[in-house]
């Protein structure tokens, strides 16, 4: 690799779509190569991928990426702030030169509201707004502290979902080595959310070549993961608890929403049905989902907490796969190559980690159209030179 920089981005590919490959070729004419740090097959807004996270992997090589690794659950459904702080200590242990993020409207914007968090006054002011005595979302608690401490326009700016990640972003390199790559939104690209309201066959006729010719030979015109197939398991573990007691230690979970749920799943017969019954306006949809999946799978407060201790490789190409031989002794993190000897060998609490991430996986599994078998071994696709 003549370049040896390499920069990393956070990403979901829920699907790639033409945005995407627009960051990838802007990434790469800076740096060598872009390794990107991918959620497994739950998504940060809480719910599962559109397609499993190999076959979403491969769209992404197939279209520039050098290296995909997983963000591995409970982190790749976890909050903003959980979410982004994963990826971020992801991207810094294999050494990124740079972490590359879209963003919207004013760049330095987005470093001054990073910058108030290092504000006593403003994280108190944030901690007031959003407490458990407030009716305010953390979202609108957010930015109404915005509006305090900057001003209105300031607060417009940080309702976009692409600045609240950035603003993550920026936060958690703070004293790192790897350095922000910000990269303006390029207008004109149909988003993630307007491609997955499409049907299954326009969504595949609108993606980039290699992920739609990835997503027609591996899953066919039908491929669409869809969370309500598994609608009377989500339902069947909520009427099955005690109490919402239960729900104590849950990650994401407070009282009065535990009580939601629980009251709630005795008249909802949906995964949706159940959430959308639990939103008001301290519950955004998102988190909702999200402490419905962490209940369901007990993902706990404190597992969050922690860094990842490991990242699975899913996709690499050449350039990849010397990124991945320089971090074969690395002692910050564990690259798994091998899915199976994971299990096995996994060192400290990549074990335990990696099976609670694989359980997940496996449920979500079911999902698809036509679930592949629990037994079934999926490894890394590696893309050839000639290939």
């Amino acid at each position: 690799m003549e370049n040896r920089r390499f920069a990393s981005v956070i990403c979901e590919y829920n699907p790639f779509h033409h945005g995407h490959l627009h960051q990838l070729e802007r990434i790469k004419s800076e740096f060598g190569a872009v390794v990107c740090i991918m959620s497994g097959d739950v998504v940060q807004r809480g719910d599962c991928a559109v397609a499993g996270k190999y076959v979403r992997a491969r769209a992404a090589v197939e279209n520039g990426a050098d290296l995909v690794l997983e963000l591995p659950a409970p982190w790749c459904f976890a909050s903003a702030a959980d979410f982004a702080r994963a990826g971020v200590f992801i991207a810094s242990a294999i050494g990124s030169d740079a972490l590359a993020f879209g963003a919207e409207g004013d760049k330095e914007l987005l470093f001054s509201v990073a910058a108030l968090f290092k504000n006593d006054s403003f994280a108190t002011r944030l901690k007031e707004l959003s407490g458990g005595g407030s009716s305010l979302s953390y979202p609108s608690a957010f930015t109404r502290a915005i509006e305090e401490f900057i001003g209105p326009d300031a607060a417009a700016e940080m309702k976009k979902p692409n600045n609240i990640l950035a603003v993550e972003y920026i936060k958690n390199l703070g004293g790192a080595e790897t350095e922000p790559f910000v990269i303006p939104r390029a207008p004109g690209f149909a988003s993630s959310s307007e491609l997955r309201s499409l049907c299954d066959r326009d969504l595949i006729g609108s993606v980039p070549p290699g992920a739609s010719e990835v997503f027609a030979a591996e899953l066919g015109s039908d491929f669409r993961r869809d969370i309500s197939r598994l609608d009377s398991w989500f339902i069947a573990f909520f009427r099955g608890l005690s109490g919402a007691e239960e729900l104590k230690n849950v990650y994401g979970m407070t009282d009065d929403l535990a009580a939601k749920l629980v009251r709630g799943a005795k008249r909802a017969n949906s995964f949706y049905g159940l959430c959308s019954a639990c939103v008001d306006k301290k519950y955004t949809a998102a988190r909702v989902r999200r402490a419905v999946l962490s209940a369901a799978f007990g993902i706990t407060a404190s597992a969050v907490r922690r860094d990842p201790p490991f990242a699975a490789v899913l996709a690499a190409d050449e350039k990849g796969c010397e990124i991945l031989a320089a971090n074969r002794e690395n002692k910050m993190i564990e690259i798994i190559t091998k899915p199976a000897a994971a299990l096995n060998a996994g060192r400290g609490p990549t074990k335990e980690y990696y099976a609670l991430s694989k359980r997940i996986s496996d449920i979500i599994a079911l999902t698809a159209p036509s679930p592949p078998p629990a037994d079934k071994a999926f490894t890394p696709f590696i893309k050839k030179v000639d290939s």
